[in-house]
């Protein structure tokens, strides 16, 4: 199993933030509850698109990641989605969201169970 990183949606009125803790570095985004929102319907159209992508893979036989779509909201992040792997243990969907002109350090990587669970907190 890969590793997860915690994650926080904070919610006030009609503004939100989320934020990763990265060993201790948090990263925190605020934002509009209405952007918010369309971060986790995009989230949630992009593990649907993994999924329905990932149909017939077989047991990996070797770690890493492999990125089958991304997903955009323009001037304010781009995701990255694919299926991460450790040897012989199997495939988890991995999505990773960038600000808009980063794509070295991630503002939110979720795998697996974490997805349902930001786009529960996030809508």
């Amino acid at each position: 199993m890969n590793e997860r990183t915690p994650f926080y949606v904070h919610r006030n009125g009609d503004e939100a933030g989320v934020a990763m803790d990265c060993g201790g570095l948090i990263r925190t985004r605020l934002m509009p509850t209405e952007l918010l929102e369309t971060m986790a319907e995009m989230i949630g159209k992009l593990r649907d698109a993994v999924v329905e992508q990932s149909k017939g893979f077989g047991m990996p036989t070797q770690t890493g990641f492999a990125s089958l779509i991304e997903g955009r909201i323009e001037d304010v992040c781009h995701a990255c989605a694919g299926l991460a792997c450790n040897a012989g243990e199997g495939w988890e969907i991995l999505i990773a969201v960038y600000d808009e002109d980063d794509d070295e350090a991630p503002v939110l990587v979720l795998i697996e169970e974490q997805i349902d669970e930001f786009i529960r907190q996030a809508s």
